[in-house]
């Protein structure tokens, strides 16, 4: 699987990873993993972080497609490494995708004054 690794230069970092939790779920192509993931118990994993996500962002779960809410967070978050984010691409990009996807980022963090890269592999 293809995906796309983001390294953010905060602050806000906490914020960043909010705003970027945001461009995923708006973008079909792509589940996503953060790093706070990573502090959260094995039991329910996914189902909590997805409970972290509405609650932060306000919506209800109705608003997110059961068929969405499944694939939206990624199951391989050991890849992470170094970075503090990634997409992962349930289709493989072209660079259409990955140009409007680093839109939607640039987008997303420009207004908290955050700095970032990209690497998609």
């Amino acid at each position: 699987m293809t995906k796309s690794y983001v390294k953010i230069y905060g602050p806000p970092v906490a914020k960043a990873l909010h705003a970027l939790e945001k461009v995923a779920v708006e973008t079909p192509e792509v589940s996503f993993y953060t790093s706070t993931m990573a502090f959260t118990p094995e039991i329910s994993f996914l189902d909590r972080a997805f409970e972290e996500y509405l609650m932060y962002h306000g919506i209800t779960e109705a608003e997110v497609p059961k068929k969405r809410r499944e694939k939206l967070i990624s199951k391989s978050g050991a890849t992470l490494g170094e970075y503090d984010f990634f997409f992962e691409w349930v289709i493989e990009p072209d660079y259409k995708r990955v140009e409007n996807l680093l839109n939607r980022i640039d987008k997303a963090l420009k207004p908290l004054g955050c700095m970032y890269t990209i690497s998609t592999k």
